[in-house]
């Protein structure tokens, strides 16, 4: 019964030595773990706010450059003029150097159109294109300028007509015509829906100014 009762006490202080052995191998990965999460915490914390101000700052000098900081909203028409003129005469060399094609797959598709398919007929042009059906738009650079900057709205043009893919043009030059096509529609864009929300704020505190 002795040897039965030491064995087990033995056993015990075993058994208290390996778990205290276990918490101080385990507790310690674990307390650098925290550690090393609490520092990524701040880290992320202080990018954050740091990409928020930074945000900021460019938004308000972006607000000042474009509209006068709310009190100068012509300033910010003559530039949407300006970048809609631009547009439409590089839309106008992109469209007589076959940068331009239509959206609808079918078309590519169908045999009937490989007369006016570049890849097919290297004197062809899609915006020369007298086969396609008369509900098709024809393409018209200076309405697709301004269907590409309108936030809101469709004129028709951007949902028919869009840049061929620089991979498809035929000539390095046309190739880097296609490109800045490209880069144009996707400023294009993003430039009307930064003016639209200018012009959105600017209504929206002379309307407060005025209630004032």
């Amino acid at each position: 019964g002795d040897i039965v009762a030491y064995f087990r006490q033995w056993l015990k202080a075993r058994r208290l030595r390996i778990r205290r052995w276990l918490r101080r191998r385990i507790a310690r990965p674990l307390h650098r773990i925290r550690r090393f999460r609490r520092w990524l915490k701040i880290q992320c914390l202080g990018i954050r706010q740091w990409l928020q101000s930074l945000t900021a700052r460019g938004f308000h000098r972006l607000y000042g450059a474009l509209i006068g900081y709310g009190y100068r909203p012509a300033k910010l028409f003559w530039i949407l003029v300006a970048v809609w003129l631009g547009s439409t005469v590089l839309f106008t060399i992109g469209g007589h150097s076959r940068g331009f094609g239509p959206t609808d797959p079918q078309i590519f598709a169908s045999a009937a159109y490989d007369p006016c398919n570049p890849e097919k007929n290297p004197r062809a042009n899609w915006t020369r294109c007298q086969t396609f059906p008369r509900a098709y738009p024809a393409f018209y650079p200076p309405l697709y300028a301004l269907d590409v900057l309108l936030p809101v709205g469709k004129l028709g043009q951007e949902d028919h007509w869009a840049p061929l893919a620089p991979g498809k043009a035929l000539t390095a030059k046309n190739r880097l015509l296609a490109w800045a096509t490209q880069f144009a529609v996707w400023f294009d864009i993003a430039f009307g829906w930064i003016a639209g929300l200018l012009l959105v704020a600017t209504l929206s505190g002379l309307a407060k100014r005025s209630d004032e």
